[in-house]
């Protein structure tokens, strides 16, 4: 199980947060990760997949990026923030994400 915070790193223009999710580093190792390099993995939001980039800085900090890709004939991004407003996740929330399978993972609210 792999947990994180929903936080931000900004505003966009229509006003809603610009999210990334911070995992803490302990555990952090269940999730492909490598500074400098962004990773890919599968996220399974609500009833949607979608592909996430996972981050590494310097110092060892994991992340998620706040933009989402749905995979299709017509390849989509998404705002991390417009998913989880979906199903009801919002900046300061708490996340667990379950391994599915290799590179893919389930995000659910650890607690409101």
């Amino acid at each position: 199980m792999i947990r994180g915070t929903v936080t931000s790193q900004g505003v966009y223009a229509d006003g809603k947060d610009m999210c990334q999710i911070i995992i803490s580093r302990e555990t952090s190792a269940s999730l492909p990760h490598q500074h400098g390099e962004k990773k890919k993995i599968y996220l399974n939001i609500g009833n949607e997949t979608y592909k996430a980039g996972v981050h590494e800085t310097g110092k060892g900090d994991v992340w998620l990026s706040s933009v989402l890709y749905k995979e299709g004939l017509k390849r989509e991004k998404k705002r991390l923030v417009d998913a989880l407003a979906e199903i009801h996740i919002f900046k300061g929330d708490k996340i667990i994400l379950y391994p599915e399978e290799r590179d893919s993972f389930i995000l659910e609210i650890l607690e409101k």
